[in-house]
């Protein structure tokens, strides 16, 4: 919006939309698993944020509406994806940015870090009740960035489709081993605890709440 471009907004919940952006935007209703609302939801539109909501679980859920995309000739498809997701064929990010390539989409993929709201929404019960965070690492490395700057970058490559087409693109800040960084409001006191299985850590936390 701030880059002056029409933006609709589409997803199950109008009234919501409608509160979040007010009517700065298009609202339309659409359902990832109701292919009826894939025509009306892409109507007009050349461009397109993919965001997989948590409830899907498998990357065949979005399946049908990337063919939509390409029935539509949209000419960009920007999906939110993870940092380093192209060596980790694991997580439904992995298949797909695959999918979307497979079928000639043009794309750009946003390979963010880890964001700073999950500190203090998924991750926030665990720090204030147990002090600790639990991410399945190991001793790779992370990076942490804001969700406002994901959508500003997010922003600059729909603006820009030719230049970034067929793209991937980092959102981040220099990655680091996690023991390395703690965000500014906890305390400096922290170690780490090696779990059951290599692979796993506690990154133990002493908070200020």
């Amino acid at each position: 919006m701030k880059l002056k471009e029409p933006v609709v907004a589409a997803g199950t919940n109008i009234q919501k939309l409608s509160d979040l952006f007010g009517n700065q935007v298009e609202t339309v209703y659409f359902d990832f698993q109701d292919k009826t609302t894939f025509d009306k939801a892409l109507e007009g539109v050349d461009r397109v944020f993919l965001m997989r909501p948590p409830h899907l679980g498998k990357p065949e859920d979005l399946y049908p509406i990337i063919d939509a995309f390409k029935a539509h000739n949209i000419k960009l498809v920007t999906s939110l994806s993870l940092m380093s997701v192209e060596n980790n064929p694991i997580p439904p990010h992995h298949k797909i940015e695959k999918y979307i390539e497979k079928l000639e989409i043009p794309y750009a993929h946003v390979r963010p870090g880890f964001s700073m709201q999950n500190l203090s929404g998924i991750h926030s019960t665990e720090i204030r009740e147990e002090n600790k965070i639990f991410i399945p690492a190991g001793r790779s490395k992370t990076s942490f960035i804001d969700a406002a700057d994901i959508g500003l970058a997010t922003a600059v490559l729909l603006h820009n489709p030719e230049k970034y087409k067929n793209t991937a693109q980092w959102a981040r800040n220099e990655p680091f081993f996690l023991p390395q960084h703690v965000h500014p409001f906890l305390v400096c006191l922290y170690f780490l605890q090696k779990y059951k299985k290599d692979r796993y850590f506690y990154l133990t936390l002493s908070a200020p709440f």
